[in-house]
């Protein structure tokens, strides 16, 4: 398998960055929690 490119790396840690987001507003929605202030 090769090497990902710069190009690559970058599209692979936003894909990562989109996923984190979507579990963290799925986190927020299962523990009514629409602040990020506690």
């Amino acid at each position: 398998m090769s090497q990902a490119n710069a190009y690559e790396q970058y599209m692979l840690e936003l894909i990562n960055l989109n996923e984190a987001a979507e579990n963290h507003n799925s986190w927020m929605i299962a523990t009514d929690t629409f602040s990020h202030i506690s």
